[in-house]
């Protein structure tokens, strides 16, 4: 029953009529038209489908489960369907057809492709946001032999998912061809597939690129219990299934799977399956000794071309080499996602950003390839901020690499470039496995810790129960091992760029510690979950979850520039976090970016902070003076905040020069936007604040200050006049400092351009280009 208890918990089973809404005026992006439908609860995401009526539609399904077979045809080319939500376990679509389901005309059964619950024949199908299942389980039809059960079945080409869950048991991903003759591409990003039997299988050419695989626990007394892929791919085709920089892990016992077996289907005796696997970390649940296995005697896998590329973890292990074939270095060059979605003429990576295709550059140079570029603000000032430019270079792949290059064997405050490939884990251990909260920490248990202060959380007694004084001691020990892990520090006359657009730090807490001379950029930087995060029940009127690890800490730090970054929760939001004292959700974050004690000259420019409770702090503490006072001169350029409840800053003591930026979210999870701390001087310039709704109020907040200054800066699309607001906080506008006075620097004048630049070119892999 695992897939029905999965999809139980989701709000509001929608029908299959009502609940179906369009938005009249359309958008404009890469010259074709976007109207927009929305589906909610109630409603059928079918019935948008057959409303559209060209290219161009987007669809948006809100949360809710939507038990319906959809079907895109080849007609409803360039169609968007994404969730309401960047959670896509918000928004499901579930049907339950297996192989051996009767249709019910009487016709026969649905056969494997025909039991799907999403289909799509269109060429130029964007996906995002969603979750497509088939909750067919064979335990309830032990009549029924054709236990395929297609969760999703796919044939157009230029087709994308990104952030979508595929959920079945046998055959959840038919990835295919629109004709035995055809080459069509399939691109996953950031998607979740899991099954037990051939779950990813087919002939299309599809790169499934930082995509999670997991086999499930199936209940049966023979080995291998199943495989994960099974291409199938035509003799003709160059080019099958991709997996790269993804990993794969299982619910069952270790060794219980196999990687992969051939599909040579009897309507194409003439196939030569492909499969590289590369880059991926693979769990213990594949068998490492023989990874690969035949579907059929008469075509063995030993023939076909299966491939493998510098892959990690125990089930990554090469102990009989004729068993895992390897791609040398030269020939790894020719199975990257830019060889595989070559030449697309449409809009293939249509996943967060509008890219104009997957493998083809931008149409401005991306910020890797940006020529060298100077600061604007406090950065630019004194010294000035060139990182590491002229130095060595290093190219790291790995946490270990990472570590390595910023100790610069040997002289760490020697000139460098470091170039990020891919995603780095910050609990990425020596042999690649990806330690846990019980790694750190054996027998913590938050629920035993969260029970030492009673039911209300007000007091810890070390006596309360017999297990208090170990889960305190296990708390402390498991929060400084996480922090000997996670933390990696950046020396002084460093460049830590990403390469390409898909560079990111998980789990890393990024710290500089009297470091000079540092460039960070182009980097997506999610931020640290706290496996030990410790409850205060003194910190606020109930009590507070305090969190120990930043993305990004600057302490003591000079000539910091950090541009063209993403800062966020990603995978791990609070919301999803378990639940604490008074029914709120447990804080394992704490904020995306710090500068304290003491730091100076620092410029935060082009880039994007999202989703995430307390963002910014400058500045130690209010009994910090001594070593704040004077410092934390830092320039805010051109950001966009999304979905920042409150300290987008927070400054107490600094100087600093908020510009340029754009605030949104909704006003109910709003605290503010600029927290207006202890003897600081905010000196903000045209700014964006959109709170729908919201008040005027949002946009500024007093923490124990007496001055703030605005100019220009629009509320909702109106004037913002914040120094009247900031007025009735008791505040002054007597700030005593304006930034033409100390570096050069060209707000944009009104609120469209900033909205439109930001918007544009805020965040990782957006292009660089001034304004």
């Amino acid at each position: 029953m695992r897939r029905r208890t999965l999809l139980a918990g989701m709000a509001g089973i929608a029908g299959v009529s009502g609940g179906l809404v369009a938005v009249g005026s359309p958008a404009f992006a890469g010259g074709v038209g976007r109207r927009v439908l929305h589906v909610r609860p109630g409603g059928s995401v079918q019935a948008a489908v057959d409303a559209v009526d060209g290219p161009g539609w987007t669809i948006v399904v809100h949360p809710g489960t939507y038990r319906e077979v959809v079907k895109v045809p080849v007609a409803k080319a360039e169609l968007t369907l994404r969730g309401a939500t960047r959670n896509p376990r918000d928004a499901v679509i579930v049907h339950d057809n297996a192989n051996g389901t009767p249709k019910p005309d009487g016709s026969g059964t649905y056969g494997t492709a025909g039991s799907a619950t999403f289909t799509s024949a269109a060429p130029g199908l964007t996906v995002r946001d969603l979750t497509l299942a088939n909750d067919w389980l064979r335990a309830d039809h032990p009549d029924i032999t054709g236990t395929q059960a297609v969760a999703a079945y796919i044939t157009g080409d230029r087709s994308s998912f990104a952030n979508v869950r595929f959920l079945a048991h046998q055959d959840t991903l038919f990835v295919d061809t629109t004709a035995l003759d055809t080459f069509d591409r399939q691109y996953f990003r950031h998607c979740y597939i899991d099954g037990d039997v051939d779950f990813v299988f087919g002939r299309a050419t599809a790169v499934f690129e930082e995509c999670h695989f997991r086999t499930l626990r199936r209940d049966v007394d023979f080995t291998p219990k199943g495989m994960v892929f099974a291409p199938s791919t035509a003799r003709a085709n160059p080019y099958g299934i991709l997996a790269v920089r993804s990993r794969i892990t299982s619910g069952a016992e270790d060794g219980a799977y196999k990687l992969a077996r051939p599909w040579v289907p009897s309507y194409e005796t003439t196939a030569w399956p492909s499969l590289v696997v590369r880059d991926t970390r693979i769990g213990p649940g594949i068998d490492a000794v023989a990874p690969y296995t035949n579907m059929r005697e008469q075509y063995p896998w030993q023939t076909m071309r299966f491939w493998e590329y510098r892959n990690s973890g125990p089930g990554a292990v090469t102990t009989v080499p004729e068993n895992r074939p390897q791609l040398a270095v030269a020939e790894a060059e020719l199975h990257t996602r830019k060889t595989y979605l070559r030449d697309c003429g449409g809009r293939m990576r249509r996943v967060a950003a509008l890219l104009v295709c997957v493998g083809l550059l931008w149409a401005a140079p991306v910020a890797s390839a940006a020529p060298v570029r100077e600061p604007v603000g406090w950065a630019a000032t004194g010294t000035g901020t060139t990182g590491g430019a002229g130095g060595t270079t290093w190219t790291v792949r790995t946490r270990a690499e990472l570590k390595e290059a910023l100790g610069n064997r040997g002289d760490p405050v020697a000139p460098k470039v470091i170039r990020v490939v891919g995603d780095i884990n910050g609990h990425e251990a020596a042999d690649g496995s990806l330690l846990g909260e019980q790694d750190y920490a054996p027998g913590y248990d938050l629920a035993k810790y969260m029970s030492c202060f009673g039911e209300d959380g007000a007091e810890w007694s070390d006596t309360r129960h017999d297990h208090c004084k170990q889960q305190r001691q296990l708390r402390q020990a498991g929060s400084a091992k996480e922090k000997a892990q996670i933390q990696l520090t950046v020396p002084s006359n460093t460049t830590l760029v990403g390469a390409g657009d898909d560079a990111r730090l998980l789990g890393v807490f990024l710290t500089v510690n009297t470091g000079t001379n540092i460039v960070v950029r182009n980097l997506h930087l999610e931020a640290p979950v706290d496996h030990f995060t410790t409850w205060s029940p003194g910190d606020g009127a109930r009590g507070s979850w305090n969190a120990r690890f930043d993305a990004l800490t600057v302490i003591t730090g000079r000539n910091i520039w950090i541009d063209h970054c993403t800062f966020t929760d990603g995978r791990f939001p609070d919301r999803e976090a378990p639940l604490g004292f008074h029914g709120e959700h447990v804080r394992r974050h704490d904020g995306l970016l710090d500068i304290e004690d003491g730091s100076d000259f620092v410029t935060v420019s082009d880039s994007r902070f999202e989703d995430h409770d307390k963002a910014i702090l400058v500045g130690s503490g209010d009994g910090r003076g001594d070593r704040d006072r004077g410092h934390l001169k830092v320039t805010f350029l051109r950001n966009l905040f999304t979905d920042i409840a409150q300290r987008a800053p927070r400054v107490r003591f600094g100087q600093v020069h908020v510009v340029n930026n754009v605030y949104r979210g909704r006003a109910a999870d709003t605290v503010y936007a600029l927290g207006v701390g202890v003897e600081s001087a905010i000196f903000s310039e045209r700014n964006v604040f959109r709170y729908r709704q919201g008040a005027l109020a949002l946009a500024v907040a007093d923490y124990g200050g007496d001055r703030f200054q605005d100019t220009g800066s629009w509320f909702n699309g109106r004037p913002g006049h914040l120094n009247s607001v900031a007025a009735g906080l008791g505040l002054t506008p007597d700030v005593g400092w304006h930034p033409a006075d100390v570096y050069d620097y060209r707000p944009l004048t009104s609120a469209s351009a900033v909205e439109e630049y930001v918007v544009r070119h805020a965040g990782t892999g957006r292009a660089y280009e001034r304004p």
